[in-house]
């Protein structure tokens, strides 16, 4: 059986403070309280996106956002190009705040059994978009993005593979969290959550153009 070992090499970090310690201040911190939705294979098992996203979560320093935010707080996790990124769009009580993060992941194959994975974080900016956020959060919502179901689930869907790209959405909010994949969202067009989730992602794109830079 191929074992993958995680090796994370936590650089010196390059965050926003001030997005940082708002974001602090509105961490619940008790996961007894949360509802946590997150999709088991058939086997009893987690993904390998959820797995790897608490890896690199440590890695960037990133709250555990299965402790609960105080208001909402959405994660896209970008697929695996050269340059990684995941998406933070947060809510506080009278504004919306975006964050980029740009980190890189390399594998490493030490022998044909055992790999290793290591991350390395490369920045992290503030991202506003290019339209009002009450226009995006409006579109994002009307595609269920709050709502939508791991594509495992879904019938006739090749489900969270490894092969071609994936995004993971993670939504925490004060009383849940919950965690989705989808791999490949712009084929199998004809799965209405898969065309949304296609959707989720061209909008964002057309936001936040420093996602795709």
């Amino acid at each position: 059986m191929r074992t993958v070992l995680f090796l994370i090499v936590v650089l010196p970090l390059f965050f926003c403070k001030e997005f940082k310690s708002r974001e602090n201040a509105h961490r619940i911190n008790n996961t007894d309280s949360i509802i946590k939705d997150i999709p088991k294979y058939k086997d009893g098992g987690f993904s390998v996106f959820y797995r790897e996203k608490i890896e690199i979560a440590k890695a960037l320093n990133l709250y555990d956002l299965e402790a609960g935010f105080d208001s909402l707080q959405i994660r896209i996790w970008y697929p695996e190009w050269t340059i990684r990124r995941v998406l933070i769009l947060s809510k506080y009580p009278d504004h919306w705040e975006g964050t980029l993060q740009k980190f890189e992941s390399k594998l490493y194959k030490e022998d044909k059994n055992t790999a290793r994975t290591e991350f390395k974080n490369l920045s992290s900016e503030k991202v506003s978009p290019r339209s009002q956020w009450s226009t995006l959060i409006s579109k994002l919502v009307d595609l269920d993005i709050l709502n939508l179901p791991d594509s495992y689930s879904l019938p006739g869907s090749p489900g969270a593979g490894t092969d071609g790209i994936s995004y993971s959405v993670e939504i925490g909010t004060n009383h849940k969290y919950r965690f989705y994949s989808y791999s490949n969202p712009f084929q199998n067009q004809h799965i209405v959550q898969v065309k949304k989730m296609a959707q989720i992602i061209e909008i964002l794109n057309q936001e936040f153009p420093e996602v795709i830079e």
